[in-house]
């Protein structure tokens, strides 16, 4: 029996090998292209309007940035206080859910061992479609989080995990158990509008995202083929991924990028346009906490 090996020149296995060293690298690229880092999120308690802060952790769904109050994410109606023991052992989720649970104690949880027990508890029940809530204990925006549980693969979670400020997690935390059954919370992904040559300043804290939306629209849109994006950190890394599209809606959310950078220190990004997409997608993913100015210029 002969190998194929033997009946192929050397000249083309070196262009066969070349050929899968670059078809790796672009799997690759596709996988870093398509993650969907959580982000920023703007939260309300209804009926009351109570309105605070939140960072999206981990779900199925991820929520838009909405236009009305209609048209926001809702965690499921009827908010419990669930506690965590020492150990990070929880109780039983309570029985005719999915509801919303208020993790009234995680401190003894590490990052890992929170999302493990979350998802196995939450998982005796078989049902889907749970709400956990999970609110800081620091007023410091930076420590409004836990680490980010995305990872760009389906998760592997019955429901949605936000965290919340502590300012509205404290109020939660006082409402009686009857105001809290007939309440829910409207969960919106927040996205700031930016215009050329107008400097941002924000931040963004490790492994979450703050989302800009850019429209290349009027007399400069006409002669301007391209938008340049530039973001200069004060400290931290900021990472960007960018995409163009004709609506709000195919622009948020977005689970795959056009274009991404991320590169240490300074990102620039030249981002060709066409008359059919007129808006651009900026997400800016923190590698590490950071603060930064960006800017967009033509």
């Amino acid at each position: 029996v002969q190998h194929t090996s033997a009946l192929l020149s050397p000249s083309v296995l070196l262009m066969l090998r070349r050929l899968l060293r670059d078809l790796l690298a672009l799997a690759t690229l596709g996988a870093c292209a398509a993650a969907r880092p959580g982000g920023e999120l703007a939260v309300s308690l209804l009926p009351d309007n109570v309105e605070g802060d939140g960072l999206w952790i981990v779900g199925t769904a991820w929520p838009i940035a909405a236009q009305t109050p209609a048209e926001a994410f809702q965690l499921p109606t009827g908010i419990h206080k669930w506690q965590a023991k020492s150990g990070c052992v929880f109780d039983n989720a309570p029985e005719g859910g999915p509801f919303t649970l208020l993790v009234v104690n995680f401190g003894a949880c590490d990052d890992s061992s929170l999302y493990e027990h979350l998802r196995d508890k939450l998982g005796e029940t078989q049902v889907d479609g749970w709400g956990v809530v999970l609110p800081s204990d620091s007023a410091d925006a930076h420590a409004l989080h836990l680490a980010n549980f995305e990872t760009g693969e389906p998760p592997d979670f019955p429901g949605t995990v936000i965290t919340v400020s502590k300012n509205l997690g404290d109020k939660l935390k006082a409402m009686s158990a009857d105001k809290l059954d007939k309440a829910k919370l409207n969960v919106t992904r927040v996205t700031q509008e930016v215009t050329l040559d107008t400097p941002v300043h924000a931040s963004t804290v490790q492994g979450h995202t703050s989302t800009f939306l850019y429209r290349h629209a009027g007399a400069r849109a006409e002669t301007d083929r391209s938008v340049t994006i530039s973001i200069t950190p004060t400290f931290g890394d900021p990472d960007l991924y960018v995409s163009t599209c004709a609506t709000a809606e195919q622009c948020l959310p977005l689970a795959y990028y056009d274009l991404v950078e991320r590169s240490p220190g300074d990102d620039v990004m030249v981002v060709p346009m066409v008359p059919s997409k007129p808006l651009v997608a900026i997400v800016v993913e923190a590698a590490d906490t950071t603060e930064y100015t960006m800017l967009l210029s033509t």
